[in-house]
């Protein structure tokens, strides 16, 4: 990015060294600044500043449904001014002695129509961040060779579904056992939490954008063989009789899952009647029983943007439409 209005005006021009939003010092010139605020692109923040680590879910809906928009990212830095953006009893509550920086996971809100900050405490932040970056939807090796095995050619779009299905269910686990939220007796069982819970959502997009035959024929098989190679990916050193047996525990733990989910008429809430009694909020109060932290507001709502990032990188639609 250019700091100047030109050749001339960076040799020759006054300049001056300013803080940038994300914290960042540069060496601009006066010009260049006029012509910033002139354009609407920049404003002078006068008081006290603090900076804001930001995790916001929000910031790439645009880019997953307009074309031609950049991917922003779930993580910004911000500096907010004291007293006008954010009060000093939160900042002073709030502030973390290490960094001295604010930490906010952008949520929604009753009664509001824009995502709101959600202010917390750096330590709980740090685990939905880790979380939230490590969904990438990548397979591992092991499980990407068991594919391979159990896939015709020609059933390549099914082999993907299944593939994203298992990796952000396992990643997510894995986050989890690594920031020691949950430990190697629980990890199968987040897993497999997760898998229910992605393979539900699927199943109800399906019973709208599919015919009965279709679907009958289609999902099945996804929730069949996802939780096979989720066996697979975990317990592939197991014996096959002790895999078949978890494989019938699992069958029968999803079955009663999706009774149980389907009680909720919304899985997602939206900004005037909030997250209460939806299908996220109470998987994520369900994890966070798990978790041994069920009393831990910032925990359900941090978690449920994990599982929002992790939807979005599924994304669900676009391999329904490809199985149809």
């Amino acid at each position: 990015m250019k700091f100047s209005v030109g050749f001339l005006d960076w040799l020759f021009g006054e300049k001056v060294k300013i803080q940038l939003e994300d914290g960042r010092f540069r060496t601009v010139t006066k010009r260049w600044i006029k012509k910033m605020e002139e354009e609407g692109l920049m404003r002078k923040i006068d008081g006290e500043v603090i900076r804001v680590n930001i995790l916001d879910p929000f910031a790439d809906v645009q880019s997953l449904i307009t074309p031609g928009v950049e991917k922003q990212g779930h993580y910004r830095q911000e500096l907010w001014t004291i007293s006008e953006d954010i009060s000093e009893e939160t900042v002073h509550e709030f502030k973390d002695p290490i960094t001295d920086d604010l930490y906010v996971l952008m949520t929604e809100r009753e009664g509001y129509s824009k995502p709101q900050p959600y202010i917390m405490k750096r330590d709980l932040w740090d685990k939905a961040k880790r979380q939230m970056d490590a969904i990438e939807g990548n397979p591992t090796d092991e499980t990407s060779a068991f594919l391979r095995n159990m896939f015709g050619r020609n059933e390549k779009d099914k082999k993907a579904f299944v593939e994203v299905l298992v990796a952000n269910s396992q990643s997510i686990a894995m986050t989890m056992l690594e920031d020691r939220s949950i430990d190697n007796k629980k990890y199968l069982e987040v897993f497999m939490e997760h898998l229910y819970l992605f393979l539900h959502i699927a199943d109800r997009m399906a019973y709208s954008m599919m015919t009965e035959k279709s679907r009958g024929e289609t999902m099945p098989k996804v929730v069949d063989l996802s939780i096979r190679v989720a066996i697979e990916a975990t317990c592939g050193h197991w014996s096959d009789e002790q895999k078949a047996k978890i494989y019938d525990e699992c069958m029968d733990n999803f079955c009663s899952t999706s009774e149980e989910f389907g009680q909720y008429e919304r899985v997602f809430g939206d900004s005037e009647t909030g997250d209460k009694d939806t299908l996220l909020w109470e998987f994520c109060k369900n994890i966070a029983k798990i978790c041994g932290c069920e009393s831990n507001l910032g925990a359900i709502v941090g978690h449920g943007w994990v599982i929002s990032v992790a939807l979005k990188n599924i994304d669900i639609e676009s391999h329904l439409k490809k199985l149809k």
